[in-house]
């Protein structure tokens, strides 16, 4: 897995775990690898992941408070996965770890475009898309 991979799927999988008993024990061990060993910036960072989840459980518009924490968290883990490669082993492990013990998500969202050309018809409806050829 690619680094921008990892935080991808890293932001994705701490959002998820924000929402089960597993948080608490996933804050602190994140915190600390974001700390690095410094005690201020590891206090700092399980602040800043308390108040993530705070935000994020709090909100009413779910859905999009949950993408915009992820999408800070991705740039965060991204950046420090690109300079910190005992933090990449590190969070690499945690990352599954996370999700053994997270259910995945039950929705994805899933972008369709279709184009039909020549008298063609492109039929997009619920969870199928069929493309219809027409002569």
């Amino acid at each position: 897995m690619d680094l921008t991979e990892l935080a991808q799927v890293g932001a994705t999988s701490v959002v998820a775990a924000m929402t089960t008993d597993a948080w608490e024990h996933v804050r602190l061990r994140l915190a600390g690898l974001l700390g690095g060993g410094n005690n201020g910036r590891q206090e700092e960072a399980a602040s800043e992941l308390r108040q993530s989840r705070e935000r994020l459980v709090g909100s009413d518009e779910n859905e999009g408070t949950a993408a915009g924490v992820e999408a800070e968290l991705r740039g965060q883990f991204r950046e420090r996965l690109r300079n910190d490669p005992t933090f990449a082993a590190e969070f690499s492990v945690l990352v599954e770890e996370i999700q053994r013990q997270v259910p995945k998500p039950t929705h994805s969202a899933v972008r369709q475009h279709g184009v039909a050309t020549r008298g063609g018809t492109v039929i997009q409806a619920g969870r199928d898309v069929n493309g219809i050829k027409t002569k």
